[in-house]
């Protein structure tokens, strides 16, 4: 979860806005809490890792910059979705920079630089960092109340398809948890996908996932209009991960051996290593390719 330098990469992410005081009442639909929900099941998809709790966000750190950077983008995107209520518009702000040994450096800091409603600001340091794909999503930013040098990140932008990160699948082996002993076996776990930098577990405890455009998917494809809104369900049944097709252009699946199989409107068990496409078949386009590993 560190930089080249050896420090973590922190984002501050502060639901901002009119009434935030009345954050307790009417919990299920308070529009502060939704989104702090929001982002807080963002941090745990990216692996990432709440190093704060605050009064109306989170301040968390990631596995890598490239990571932080596409979650806090995610993290917009899945409370852009959430309605505003009467009299009360509520905000995001994203703040992203590596943590600080100044005491008194104000601005050197990701909540100094959450500035910007809905949006995304990261420090010179951090976009030097990034892929060079990811840099292309930026813009410089002019703020009277900081003095080094920022940019803002369009996450509305289509993220660069050369972004696409495959060793979460590799760094850490289904069933293997990383706090024990080299081997050791976290039985529960069934199935393990990979979308981007994205991380999504399937255990005896949340045994469905959910993928498509809509923001409520466990697995969140934005802009991509071959992808239904509810694309796709996989889910462990009696001993068996079953993949089942809601779409209208079909799913694909592509085994580790290369042999490929597309449904629609239909149900079909995976097991071993693969790719899942939705919407296209193989070898379209990488960019919505989903990596499983079955355990």
């Amino acid at each position: 979860m560190n930089d080249k330098a050896g420090k973590r990469i922190l984002v501050y992410a502060i639901v901002s806005g009119i009434g935030i005081d009345s954050i307790d009442k009417d919990e299920d639909n308070n529009p502060i809490r939704r989104r702090l929900n929001r982002v807080e099941r963002v941090i745990t998809a990216y692996q990432g890792e709440v190093v704060d709790h605050l009064p109306y966000g989170f301040c968390a750190t990631f596995r890598s910059v490239d990571t932080a950077l596409l979650a806090a983008c995610e993290m917009q995107h899945r409370c852009s979705s959430l309605p505003q209520q009467f009299k009360r518009h509520v905000a995001l702000r994203i703040g992203v920079h590596p943590e600080s040994d100044a005491s008194n450096a104000a601005n050197e800091s990701p909540e100094g630089l959450a500035v910007l409603d809905n949006g995304i600001v990261v420090s010179e340091k951090v976009l030097m960092m990034i892929n060079p794909e990811l840099r292309t999503l930026a813009s410089p930013l002019k703020a009277p109340s900081i003095d080094i040098p920022i940019f803002s990140v369009d996450w509305r932008l289509e993220i660069p398809m050369g972004v696409m990160n495959t060793d979460l699948l590799t760094s850490n082996h289904v069933g293997e948890n990383p706090k024990s002993p080299k081997g050791e076996k976290r039985k529960n776990i069934f199935l393990l996908l990979c979308y981007k930098e994205k991380k999504v577990e399937l255990t005896r405890d949340i045994p469905v996932a959910s993928l498509g455009r809509d923001p409520q998917n466990d697995l969140v494809f934005e802009n991509d209009f071959l992808v239904s809104r509810n694309h796709c369900r996989i889910e462990w049944r009696s001993g068996r991960v079953i993949l089942t097709d809601t779409s209208t252009n079909g799913t694909s699946v592509t085994d580790e051996h290369g042999k490929e199989v597309l449904i629609r409107k239909s149900s079909i068990d995976i097991s071993g290593k693969g790719l899942i496409l939705l919407g296209r078949t193989f070898p379209g386009d990488l960019g919505c390719g989903v990596h499983f590993e079955t355990c």
